[in-house]
C-alpha cells in the first residue's frame, strides 16, 4: 500500500497544500509548531476517521474557516481516491468520486500504524486509551467490527438512559438481548486479536532485550464468563440488573475492558521503569504492524512523529530496522542530523509555518 499524494485545505495551520510522496521514506523536518505533525494527523484521519491528538474534530478546522478538506491518492494494485469535507454542519465523504454515507466507512481502505512520544500513556494512562488503541487496530483489519462497535455504543446509551429513568424495572432492560449479541462479538474479536498481538510482541521484546525480559500481554474483560457467547453474556447482564440500577449505568461490558502488561511477571504499569514501558509499547506497535500486514496482505503505512529523540541508543537501534522493510514511512524530526540515523534513502521535506518544500531525494 502506498500513499501517492495528499491534499489539505483549511486543516490546522494549512490553508492549502498539495504534496507528492516517495514510495519509500518521507522525512518531514523543521522547527516545532510549524506543521509537521499536522501532516501525519491528516494521513491518520484519512485512515481512521479520527485524530490521534484530540477527540474534538472541530479543532482540526483552521481558525478562520468553518470546514476542512482532506484528499489523497492511494495505490495498492489499483488507484483509489479518498476525499473528506468536514464541517460542523455536514460531512461529505467520497471514494473514487462516489459518495460514501459515513466517515467510518473509510476505515480499512488506508491502513496506518503510528508511533508517537505519547505512546507511553498507552500503559500509564487510563483504560480508555488502551481500548481505543485496540478498537482502531481491529477496525483496520475487520470492517465488520466498526459497525458492531457503533451498534454497541448506541444500545449502551439507550440502556443507560432507561436505567436512569426506570431503575430496576423491565423497561430498563429491553436492550439486553442486543447488548449481549454485540458484546459477544466484540469480546470474541478482542480476545483473539490480543492473543495474537501478545505472541508477536513477546517475540519482538525478547529480541530487543537480548532475551533478558519476557513481555506478557493479557486481555482483561470486565465480564467474566465460561464461554464468550450471546447466551452466557445475556445471563451476566441479567444477573447485574440490580447493581446497574443502583449505579444508574451499565457497570460491565466492553466499555470497561482493559489490557494488562507484564515484564518478567511484574505489572509494567506499576513496577516497570520508563524505559521498560517504552520498550513494551514499541513491541506492541511492532506487533500491530506485523498482524495488520498478515491479516490484510497489505503493508500498512508507518507514521513516526518525533520519536527518535525519546528513544535511547538500544531502543533506537531496535526501532530503525522497521524502517528498512517494504513499508512506506512518514517520519518527522526537528534536527537534520536525525535524518542520517534513519539510514535509508529518503525524500526530505522542509516544513515551515504551514508551508512544505521538497529538498532532495
Amino acid at each position: 500500500m502506498r500513499l501517492k499524494s495528499l491534499e489539505l485545505r483549511d486543516f490546522r495551520n494549512y490553508k492549502s497544500l498539495k504534496i507528492d510522496f516517495s514510495d519509500d521514506v518521507n522525512v518531514l523536518w523543521g522547527k516545532n509548531a510549524q506543521g509537521k505533525t499536522n501532516i501525519l494527523e491528516a494521513i491518520y484521519f484519512l485512515a481512521t476517521a479520527r485524530s490521534f491528538r484530540t477527540l474534538e474534530r472541530k479543532s482540526l478546522i483552521s481558525w478562520d474557516s468553518d470546514k476542512f478538506l482532506l484528499g489523497c491518492r492511494i495505490s495498492n494494485g489499483a488507484e483509489k481516491k479518498l476525499r473528506i469535507l468536514f464541517s460542523q454542519r455536514e460531512r461529505k465523504v467520497s471514494l473514487n468520486s462516489k459518495r460514501v454515507s459515513k466517515l467510518s466507512d473509510l476505515i480499512g481502505i488506508l491502513r496506518v500504524v503510528i508511533f508517537t512520544p505519547e505512546d507511553i500513556f498507552l500503559l500509564k494512562g487510563n483504560p480508555f486509551k488502551r481500548r481505543r488503541f485496540l478498537d482502531i487496530c481491529i477496525s483496520q483489519i475487520d470492517r465488520k467490527y466498526v459497525g458492531v462497535l457503533q451498534k454497541f455504543k448506541q444500545v449502551l446509551i439507550r440502556r443507560n438512559f432507561a436505567v436512569r429513568k426506570y431503575g430496576n424495572r423491565n423497561n430498563s432492560f429491553l436492550w439486553d438481548e442486543q447488548l449481549a449479541e454485540n458484546t459477544a462479538f466484540i469480546m470474541g474479536k478482542r480476545e483473539k486479536v490480543i492473543a495474537r498481538l501478545a505472541e508477536k510482541a513477546g517475540e519482538y521484546h525478547r529480541d530487543i532485550t537480548s532475551g533478558k525480559e519476557r513481555l506478557r500481554i493479557e486481555y482483561r474483560p470486565s465480564i467474566k464468563v465460561k464461554e464468550i457467547s450471546k447466551r452466557e453474556i445475556f445471563t451476566h447482564y441479567e444477573k447485574h440488573r440490580r447493581k446497574d440500577a443502583e449505579k444508574l449505568c451499565t457497570t460491565t461490558g466492553p466499555h470497561r475492558d482493559d489490557i494488562d502488561f507484564f515484564i518478567n511477571g511484574k505489572d509494567v504499569r506499576l513496577f516497570g521503569s520508563e524505559g521498560q514501558q517504552r520498550s513494551a509499547v514499541l513491541s506492541l506497535k511492532n506487533a500491530e504492524f506485523v498482524l495488520m500486514k498478515q491479516e490484510t496482505n497489505e503493508t500498512p503505512l508507518i507514521l513516526a512523529d518525533d520519536v527518535l529523540p525519546v528513544l535511547d541508543r538500544e531502543r533506537k537501534r531496535a526501532f530503525l530496522p522497521s524502517l528498512k522493510g517494504n513499508a512506506q514511512i512518514f517520519i518527522t524530526c526537528t534536527d537534520k542530523k536525525e535524518i542520517e540515523s534513519i539510514g535509508a534513502k529518503a525524500k526530505i521535506f522542509r516544513v515551515f509555518n504551514g508551508n512544505v518544500a521538497g529538498e532532495r531525494v
